[in-house]
């Protein structure tokens, strides 16, 4: 979008296009293309790290399409087999520790909370015949 915003305002006379290097190893593609973007300004890409989305931000718009897009989706047990096996991998330093405790402070939504029974009965009627995750367990 930018790209096209920037040539609609300034026209095609003001943008060249041409091949900067060629890679005949395509194994080095993804190295060749990460050298260019750190060599140049890289004004119209929008992902930083050539080959991956990591440091790209995605508009308040797209986030909430992203969101609509998810809602309602289940993951089968495989799935959940493998998300869970790659967090109980993932380390936490002490630092993220540290700052996750501090997010916490002063956080008392819902602790020590005691449900009425219709809260929980109308709880348990809104998870009927929804598939929980492996660990999970109806209420």
């Amino acid at each position: 979008m930018h790209l096209q915003y920037a040539w609609d305002k300034y026209g095609a006379s003001n943008f060249e296009f041409s091949v900067v290097e060629q890679v005949e190893d395509l194994n080095y593609l993804v190295i060749t293309e990460q050298h260019w973007l750190d060599a140049t300004d890289n004004l119209f890409n929008i992902c930083p790290i050539a080959g991956s989305s990591l440091g790209r931000v995605a508009s308040t718009e797209t986030r909430q399409k992203m969101s609509l897009a998810r809602q309602g989706k289940i993951h089968d047990e495989e799935t959940c087999k493998k998300i869970g096996e790659a967090n109980r991998r993932r380390l936490i330093t002490d630092e993220t520790k540290r700052k996750q405790a501090e997010a916490k402070l002063g956080n008392t939504y819902c602790q020590g909370r005691v449900l009425s029974e219709s809260t929980k009965a109308k709880i348990r009627a809104s998870k009927q015949g929804k598939k929980l995750g492996p660990r999970r367990e109806a209420i």
